[in-house]
C-alpha cells in the first residue's frame, strides 16, 4: 500500500511511521522543521517507556494551493469517484494511478495560452465511465505535454 501523510505533526507523523514500519511506502509533507528533522532522521517516536525508534518515508515540503491557479510542480496520484450531472443524465467516473502524475505548471500555463494540452509530462492513469447503462474504460499514458497514448475500451 502507498500512503502520503499530508501533515505529518505529531499525529500525522505517529501514523506515519507507525505504517512504514510494518512495511508500507509512506510519503509525508511537511514544512520547515518539521520538514528538516525528516530529511535528516526519518519519522522518530519516543515510546511512553522512553525508547525511541526511526522510520525512513520519503519526504516533501508542503506548498500553498491557490483556487484558480496552477498546481506546484509535482507528483500527483489522484485516485477516487465521482457523479457528472447534466439534465437527467448522470455519468459516473473512477479514477486508479497506475503510475504517478508528473505535474508541470509551466505545461498547465500552456493549456491558457494553447501551446500544450495536458499539465502531465509523465504518468498513466485509468479512468471507467458508466453512463446510460453503458461501461468504458481508458487508459492514458502521458509522456509530454503535447502526447500521450490512450487505450479505450467499451462494452
Amino acid at each position: 500500500m502507498r500512503v502520503c501523510i499530508v501533515g505529518a505533526g505529531a499525529i500525522g507523523g505517529l501514523v506515519g511511521a507507525r505504517l512504514a514500519r510494518s512495511g508500507e511506502h509512506v510519503s509525508v509533507v511537511a514544512r520547515g522543521e518539521n520538514l528538516d528533522a525528516i530529511l535528516r532522521n526519518g519519522l522518530t517516536v519516543v515510546e511512553p517507556d522512553g525508547s525511541h525508534w526511526s522510520a525512513t518515508v520519503a519526504a516533501a515540503e508542503g506548498s500553498t494551493i491557490t483556487p484558480g491557479q496552477p498546481l506546484p510542480d509535482g507528483v500527483y496520484t489522484p485516485n477516487g469517484s465521482f457523479e457528472y450531472r447534466q439534465g437527467g443524465r448522470v455519468a459516473q467516473f473512477t479514477i486508479t494511478t497506475v503510475e504517478p502524475l508528473q505535474y508541470s505548471a509551466e505545461c498547465a500555463a500552456g493549456i491558457a495560452a494553447g501551446t500544450t494540452w495536458s499539465p502531465f509530462t509523465a504518468g498513466v492513469v485509468r479512468v471507467a465511465v458508466r453512463n446510460d447503462g453503458n461501461m468504458g474504460f481508458a487508459e492514458v499514458t502521458y509522456l509530454d505535454c503535447n502526447e500521450a497514448s490512450v487505450l479505450y475500451v467499451s462494452r
